[in-house]
């Protein structure tokens, strides 16, 4: 994806070194106040914040992020955080709020279970990380438009699988309508956290589900100005 794709009023480009710090406010905001774990723990904003700029640089060395403005008044409405499944952890991961670590001990667990067994070099899995769409930008199918853009992006770069937890009903209906399956369930009333029931309170979602589709069946072309899809 080298240009920008417009519809319905909506811009999506991949991430630029401007976007950063917008996207990083964006979805932090967006998982503290929507996304069922960060609401369950009462993580602020400033929290997750810390975790996405971690991940932000990674975010546009590598090309895998998408943001979405709006045309008319270029204000972000959406944003999808993705990278290489198979990258280590960033610089500066350790550094992160003993708040989140919840969050992040359930992910990195049921990561491992499906890891576990697999072949998983650099360049061929990619990782829909976080996704939010702001509520002005409701019916203009900037969730969906996003997931799209992210698995052909991801494609043209050599990607063969994408893989995303989802944390919610609205993140799972989005991924089943884009072919995801199901491979991998952690239900939130029996997760602990440091022998805690730390999600016990969260109602209407049942669990974070592990899902993943084959990109090949997009049949599209690797872009040879795309690179390979590893991180450099």
């Amino acid at each position: 994806m080298n240009r920008e794709h417009e519809s319905r009023g909506v811009r999506y480009r991949v991430i630029q070194p401007p976007d950063v710090e917008e996207m990083t406010t964006f979805l932090a905001d967006t998982f503290s106040r929507a996304e069922p774990m960060g609401h369950a723990l009462s993580l602020p904003g400033e929290v997750v914040r810390r975790v996405v700029s971690v991940f932000a640089p990674r975010a546009v060395e590598d090309g895998l992020t998408l943001v979405a403005r709006d045309a008319g008044t270029g204000e972000m409405v959406g944003a999808l955080l993705a990278g290489d499944f198979a990258a280590p952890p960033p610089e500066g991961i350790d550094t992160v709020d003993e708040r989140f670590r919840p969050v992040a001990t359930l992910l990195e667990e049921l990561d491992a279970r499906y890891r576990a067994g697999r072949r998983m070099p650099p360049g061929e899995y990619l990782h829909l990380a976080m996704l939010g769409v702001s509520p002005a930008a409701a019916g203009r199918r900037v969730g969906q438009n996003l997931m799209e853009l992210c698995m052909e992006n991801g494609a043209r770069r050599g990607y063969r699988t994408a893989v995303a937890e989802a944390t919610g009903r609205v993140s799972r209906h989005i991924c089943r309508k884009h072919g995801f399956v199901e491979r991998l369930t952690c239900p939130y009333g029996s997760f602990r956290f440091e022998g805690r029931p730390v999600f016990a309170s969260i109602r209407g979602h049942e669990a974070v589900v592990l899902m993943d589709r084959s990109l090949l069946d997009l049949g599209l072309p690797r872009d040879p100005e795309g690179g390979t899809g590893a991180p450099p």
